[in-house]
C-alpha cells in the first residue's frame, strides 16, 4: 500500500476545495512512480555473505519520519539512522545517541543537546546541528509536514541552533516523556534541502536513503512478489560495530509465503503464534523461537463527538455488554487499563449483560419487535466500526455479534487501508475505531485523552486543522488535569498512581475500551547466541540485538 501512505501525507494538508483534483494528481503520479522502483521479480533471497531476516510486510518509506504507519519501515530506519537519542532495549533506559550528552534544566522545561564530533552521515559528510534544527524545525514543524503522530510530539517545542555543535529545545511546559522523543532519527540537510516538507513522502531519498547508523543502504529492491533491502555495517560508524557486517531484509505478502522460503532465513520476525503456519517453523530444528510481548494494545474508541454516543449510558453498556474474553486468542493477554494491565474481578470491567440492559432502559433505550435497540425518541442504534483491512476477522465478527444479540445494537464493519483509514481517521468518520497501538517509548497519554487533541470544526472559510491522537473525541476536565500531570511528574510511583486514577476516569467514562495486548515470536538460528529479551517497545527493538548478537558458544566444550 505504498501509494496510500503516500498519497495521505500530501492528501491531509490540502484545502477541501482541491482535494479531488489533488487526488487525481497524485494517483496519477504514484501510479508513475510504483511502475519506476517494482520489478517482476527481486531474485535469490539468500546470498553467503548476508545474514536474511524475513518479515512480513512491505516497503513504503526509508526515512525515520516517516515510519509511524509501517512496522517494516521503522525496522529498516532503525539499522540506517540515528537519533539523538538511543533506547536499548536490554537496559531499558535511554543513552546519548548523536548526542555526546544531554542536559535538561528549568525543571525539565529545556533540553540542551551537544552532538559528538565523529558522526558521520554514510555518504562521509559530518553530522551537525544544522541537520538536527532542519529535522525538527524545518520537516516535523512544518505546518505541511502530514505525520501527525510526530507533528503532535514537537508541537510548540522551540528548536534552536546554539553553535555548531549544540541544540536547544525548549518546551511549552515541563514534559517528563520528552527525551524518548528524540530516538527520532535525524535526516541529512544537505540531501533534502531543496525537498519540502509537503513533497517528503514522493522524494527519491526515501529509497535510496543515507543516514549515520550502523548500516548503509546497499540496494532497495520492490516487487510485487516482496521486497529486499541490502544493509553493510558502516565502517565510519562511530558506535559499536555489528558483528552481522551484511544484512538482508527481505518482506513477504502473509505468513505462508514467508514460511515457504524459510530456508533461506536466518531469522523470521513478528510471526503470530495463531498462524496456520506457525507448527511448521516451531517444528524446524534450526531455529530458537523467543515470545515477546510489546507495550501495545487494541482498543475500541468510541467516537463521543457523535450524538449518539455522546451518551455515557450507552457507551458504558456497550463495554458491560461485550465479553472481552471471547475476543482475546488464545496468544493474547486480556487488558483492562492504560496501564497494560488485567484487573477482570474489578467490576468497573467485569462483563455484567444485566447491568447493561437495566442502565439502558432505565435511561428510555428499547428493544423493538426486530430486536434492535431504540433511543428514546425511536432511533435506531447503528454504529459504524472502522478498521484496517488486516484486523483478524474473527475479532470483528464477535464484536458485531455480541453488541446485537447481547444489546441489539446493529454494526457495520468498514475495512480500509493506507491514505483511505488515515482519512477516515482525520475526519473521525466513524461511530467506533478498532485499532492496534503502541506506545513505544514514550508512554504519554497525552495526546490520546487530552481536549487539545480532538478533532475541531473548522470555522467558515479556514482549512481544516490535522486533529492529534485523541480518536475519542473524548473531552473532559479531568483527563485533561491528570494527562498534563502525567506528563510532568518524574517520580515513577506518583506517575503509577496518577495513571491509576485515569484509568479509573476512563473506566467510568468509557471513551475507550481496551481488549488485548498481542504475544510475538523471534525465530534466530540456533548458530547464533540466544535473543536475551521477552519483551520489547517496538518491535524494531530487536535490531538493536540481532546485528550484536555473537556465535553460539552454549555447545562448544
Amino acid at each position: 500500500m505504498s501509494s496510500f501512505n503516500e498519497l495521505v501525507r500530501l492528501f491531509t494538508t490540502m484545502p477541501r476545495r482541491e482535494k479531488t483534483f489533488v487526488v487525481i494528481l497524485v494517483v496519477l503520479f504514484t501510479f508513475s512512480l510504483a511502475q519506476y522502483f517494482v520489478t517482476s521479480g527481486r531474485g535469490a533471497l539468500s546470498q553467503d555473505d548476508y545474514f536474511t531476516e524475513g518479515v512480513v510486510g512491505h516497503v513504503t518509506f526509508v526515512n525515520p519520519l516517516l515510519v509511524d504507519f509501517n512496522e517494516t519501515d521503522r525496522d529498516i530506519s532503525e539499522l540506517v539512522f540515528s537519533g539523538l537519542i538511543r533506547y536499548d532495549p536490554e537496559a531499558k533506559n535511554f543513552y546519548p545517541d548523536l548526542a555526546e550528552n544531554f542536559q535538561q534544566s528549568e525543571k525539565g522545561r529545556v533540553v540542551t543537546v551537544t552532538l559528538r564530533s565523529d558522526a558521520l552521515w554514510h555518504d562521509g559528510e559530518p553530522v551537525t546541528a544544522d541537520d538536527v534544527v532542519f529535522t525538527f524545525r524545518d520537516l516535523i514543524q512544518n505546518p505541511a509536514f502530514a505525520n501527525p503522530v510526530l507533528k503532535s510530539t514537537f508541537e510548540r517545542v522551540q528548536v534552536e541552533k546554539v553553535d555548531e555543535t549544540i541544540v536547544r529545545f525548549t518546551l511549552p511546559q515541563a514534559n517528563s516523556y520528552f527525551i524518548s522523543n528524540l530516538t527520532v532519527g535525524i535526516v541529512p540537510q544537505h540531501l533534502l534541502k531543496d525537498t519540502l516538507a509537503s513533497e517528503l513522502a514522493t522524494a527519491s531519498f526515501n529509497l535510496t536513503p543515507i543516514g549515520s547508523g550502523p548500516y548503509k543502504a546497499e540496494q532497495v529492491k520492490l516487487s510485487k512478489e516482496g521486497d529486499l533491502v541490502d544493509l553493510t555495517a558502516f565502517e565510519n560508524y562511530y558506535g559499536i560495530k555489528p558483528a552481522l557486517s551484511k544484512l538482508r531484509i527481505v518482506t513477504f505478502p502473509d505468513e505462508r509465503a514467508l514460511i515457504q522460503e524459510k530456508k533461506a532465513l536466518g531469522s523470521i520476525s513478528k510471526f503470530s503464534r495463531t498462524s496456520e503456519w506457525y507448527s511448521s517453523l516451531e517444528e524446524d530444528e534450526r531455529f530458537a523461537i523467543s515470545p515477546y510481548t510489546l507495550n501495545q494494545f487494541t482498543a475500541l474508541y468510541f467516537n463521543t463527538q457523535l450524538p449518539l454516543l455522546s451518551s455515557t449510558t450507552l457507551r458504558q453498556a456497550l463495554a458491560k455488554g461485550l465479553e472481552k474474553d471471547k475476543l482475546v486468542s488464545s496468544i493474547e493477554k486480556r487488558i483492562d487499563s492504560i496501564q497494560i494491565k488485567a484487573d477482570p474481578e474489578n467490576e468497573a470491567y467485569a462483563f455484567n449483560l444485566e447491568k447493561a440492559r437495566a442502565s439502558l432502559a432505565e435511561a428510555g433505550y428499547t428493544r423493538g419487535e426486530d430486536g434492535l435497540l431504540r433511543t428514546n425518541t425511536g432511533e435506531t442504534v447503528s454504529l459504524n466500526l472502522l478498521t484496517l483491512d488486516l484486523t483478524s476477522s474473527d475479532l470483528t465478527d464477535s464484536i458485531v455479534k455480541q453488541w446485537k444479540e447481547n444489546l441489539g445494537v446493529e454494526v457495520v464493519v468498514t475495512r480500509a487501508e493506507g491514505s483511505e483509514f488515515l482519512d477516515l481517521v482525520n475526519q473521525r468518520n466513524y461511530s467506533v475505531l478498532l485499532i492496534k497501538q503502541n506506545l513505544g517509548y514514550n508512554r504519554d497519554v497525552y495526546p490520546l485523552f487530552n481536549s487539545s487533541q480532538a478533532a475541531v470544526e473548522p470555522k467558515e472559510g479556514e482549512a481544516a486543522k490535522q486533529p492529534g491522537l485523541n480518536f475519542s473525541n473524548f473531552r473532559s476536565f479531568g483527563t485533561d488535569g491528570l494527562t498534563e500531570a502525567i506528563r510532568i511528574e518524574v517520580n515513577q510511583p506518583d506517575k503509577e498512581k496518577l495513571l491509576s486514577e485515569l484509568s479509573a476516569l476512563l473506566a467510568k467514562e468509557v471513551p475507550v475500551l481496551f481488549i488485548s495486548t498481542p504475544v510475538y515470536s523471534y525465530a534466530i538460528e540456533k548458530d547464533l547466541a540466544p535473543f536475551p529479551v521477552d519483551s520489547l517497545d517496538f518491535h524494531s527493538d530487536r535490531l538493536s540485538i540481532l546485528p550484536y548478537l555473537t556465535p553460539n558458544t552454549s555447545d562448544i566444550p
